[in-house]
C-alpha cells in the first residue's frame, strides 16, 4: 500500500514537473501560433510552430512516463499535418 502511494506521488511529481516546464508553455505557444496564422502572420506562426516542435520533443524525451506524452504526440501530429497541408 505504501509503495503504491509512493509511486502515485512520484508520478504526480513527474507530471507536475512536465506541466510547469513544458506542457503549459507548449499549450500557450500553440494557441499563439494558431492565432498568428489565422491573422495572416505566417512567418511568426512558423517560428512558434518550431518552438512547439522543440517543446513537444522535450516532453517526449525527458518526461516519457508523464501523462502529458499523449498531448505532445497529438500536437506533433497536428504540426506534421499542418506542415504538409500548408507547405510550411
Amino acid at each position: 500500500m505504501i509503495l503504491l502511494i509512493s509511486y502515485s506521488f512520484s508520478q504526480f511529481l513527474l507530471d507536475l514537473r512536465a506541466y510547469f516546464n513544458n506542457y503549459y508553455n507548449l499549450k500557450k505557444i500553440f494557441q499563439l501560433a494558431e492565432n498568428q496564422y489565422n491573422q495572416g502572420n505566417k512567418n511568426l506562426a512558423i517560428e512558434n510552430y518550431r518552438k512547439i516542435e522543440e517543446k513537444a520533443s522535450k516532453i517526449l524525451k525527458l518526461h516519457q512516463k508523464s501523462s502529458f506524452v499523449d498531448f505532445a504526440i497529438l500536437l506533433s501530429g497536428k504540426l506534421i499535418g499542418k506542415a504538409k497541408f500548408w507547405h510550411l
